[in-house]
């Protein structure tokens, strides 16, 4: 490893903002609507739990004992003082209700438990394809004995001795696979054997 941090590795520059731990114990300012309005006689600085920060806003996210709210700034406790298993325990809130007391008439309960019943039906086994004969290579030995097919682009070229990827007409093929069919060779008959009657059984 490079001993990079991943901010570092995603912004290509070291992060400068205040870390701080998850659940740690922070004095914070409460980032208040255009509706509250701070006591004056009320101490600026309230206690809670730190649970998150939001780049794009700089904003804190402080757990209390009464819900999760937003924070404009944040200082830390010290040392001995930042970890506290009650007020760990005490501390409420989860994402889809920040304010219990205040959200639990616009929220609707998650289920705790999400069970799916197991498929009983048995997956029927696959139907192997059945595999398509492929249609005889003519070669250029069985042009030389039975000669070109006048038309056909690809004996053109092979008599020419030039590369092409056309394939044989119809009529070429039709006028060689009888011709083949027709020598009594040992040669030209295992060939026919081997793909021309497959293929017919086939269709």
């Amino acid at each position: 490893m490079d001993g990079e941090t991943a901010y570092y590795r995603h912004k290509g520059k070291a992060y400068k903002g205040s870390l701080l731990v998850f659940g740690e114990r922070v004095l914070y300012l409460p980032v208040l609507t255009t509706n509250q309005k701070k006591n004056k006689l009320a101490p600026r600085w309230e206690d809670g739990i730190f649970v998150g920060r939001k780049d794009s806003s700089r904003e804190y996210s402080v757990s209390t004992d009464a819900g999760v709210y937003k924070a404009s700034e944040i200082k830390r406790v010290p040392g001995s003082e930042r970890f506290e298993q009650a007020r760990f325990q005490s501390m409420v809130g989860n994402p889809w209700s920040m304010t219990p007391d205040v959200d639990s008439d616009l929220t609707t309960a998650l289920p705790t438990v999400v069970s799916i019943p197991a498929a009983t039906d048995e997956v029927p086994a696959a139907v192997p394809s059945e595999a398509i004969p492929r249609q005889i290579c003519i070669r250029k030995q069985e042009l030389e004995k039975h000669g070109y097919t006048k038309g056909c682009v690809r004996c053109d070229a092979i008599r020419a001795g030039r590369r092409t990827t056309a394939q044989h007409s119809t009529t070429c093929r039709k006028r060689i696979e009888e011709a083949m069919q027709a020598d009594e060779s040992e040669q030209a008959q295992a060939r026919i054997k081997a793909t021309v009657t497959p293929r017919n059984e086939y269709i």
